[in-house]
């Protein structure tokens, strides 16, 4: 049964050889999609590994950093020192998060954010706010911690717990 199948398929393939062609190309144009960025692309890779969570890439273009999980964007900071307190990606000043956690009528003293990534929300803080960050994977803060300095500019005081959010927030 095996050698009918394959005897078929192969017949058919080859009474059409420009369908043939133009679906190895497709497929092939398709694979290197996700290659040809780290190949011609200008980015200089400071960390790439692969864990329980995911493949994680911290790479430098242009005047950013940023921090990939996959095809996920999970932050970025300005390499210019005078700009690395600004918070990029989703959180910058105009998005809602920034426009709420800027605004006088959300003075919180502190919150609980899940998910670290860069520790891109610490540029919001305050020295007489706290501000809680609950992770699940431990490689996340050790990269935000290393190649990101949202952390530990912040004026807040930051706290880190590491592990299942929602087992950790029904503990309280």
């Amino acid at each position: 049964l095996l050698w009918a199948v394959f005897a078929f398929v192969y017949s058919e393939l080859m009474a059409r050889p420009v369908a043939i062609a133009v679906s190895v190309l497709v497929i092939l144009s398709l694979s290197l999609t996700s290659f040809l960025p780290s190949i011609w692309g200008n980015y200089k890779y400071l960390y790439r590994h692969r864990n329980y969570y995911g493949f994680y890439k911290v790479y430098e273009s242009k005047e950013k950093r940023s921090l990939t999980n996959g095809s996920i964007l999970h932050g970025a900071q300005y390499l210019a020192k005078e700009r690395q307190s600004e918070p990029l990606t989703y959180y910058t000043y105009s998005t809602p998060v920034g426009a709420m956690l800027k605004s006088p009528f959300f003075d919180f003293k502190r919150i609980g954010i899940v998910g670290l990534g860069t520790g891109t929300l610490a540029a919001y803080g305050a020295p007489d706010k706290t501000i809680d960050f609950f992770e699940l994977d431990p490689e996340v803060y050790a990269i935000a911690k290393k190649y990101f300095t949202y952390l530990d500019d912040s004026k807040s005081k930051i706290t880190y717990v590491i592990g299942d959010a929602r087992l950790s927030l029904a503990a309280v």
